[in-house]
């Protein structure tokens, strides 16, 4: 799943490179799903690989398009995905799965941790609320990992990348 679509930054690359067998690519710009959908056809991608959803993920009326599709959802959106929180959790499969979050922060380790921790400590927030529980026969859900990154640092402003692995407290997955 990527929540922000965009012309296809992450989407295009899961689908050729990543083998994803499906990608829901849901997007807010008219003009970027248009790009979007011809890039999907000049790849030569197979039909029914792709669902690209035109709307504003925030709605239920849009996210309920993907709910309980994705074993990976990708957050591309800065300077904050933060908004994309709760359609994102609602979009884990009842497995669970990785969500990717990304934001800006300043450069500093202490402001990083604590940001990486906000991060979690929300996600598990909304997973606690989550309708539906999960597989594990409706066992808690945890957020188990959290890895933190930085992806580029330009005038003292970093491009954080947060890693969350969400799964039910029960369920068991080999890695």
């Amino acid at each position: 799943m990527d929540l922000y679509a965009g012309v296809g930054y992450f989407t295009l690359p899961y689908l050729i490179h990543g083998r994803a067998k499906h990608v829901y690519a849901c997007e807010l710009n008219p003009h970027s799903v248009e790009a979007l959908t011809r890039a999907i056809t000049r790849n030569k991608i197979e039909p029914g690989r792709c669902t690209v959803i035109h709307g504003d993920n925030r709605l239920p009326s849009v996210y309920r398009q993907f709910l309980r599709v994705a074993d990976r959802v990708n957050m591309g959106l800065l300077p904050s995905c933060e908004e994309g929180f709760p359609p994102a959790v609602e979009a884990l499969s009842a497995r669970g799965g990785v969500l990717h979050v990304h934001g800006t922060i300043a450069d500093n380790k202490t402001i990083e941790a604590e940001w990486a921790e906000k991060c979690r400590l929300r996600i598990q927030s909304l997973l606690e609320t989550r309708d539906g529980g999960c597989d594990a026969n409706d066992s808690a859900w945890q957020v188990q990992h959290v890895l933190c990154a930085v992806r580029t640092c330009v005038l003292g402003i970093m491009d954080n990348f947060v890693s969350t692995v969400c799964r039910c407290a029960s369920f068991t997955w080999s890695t």
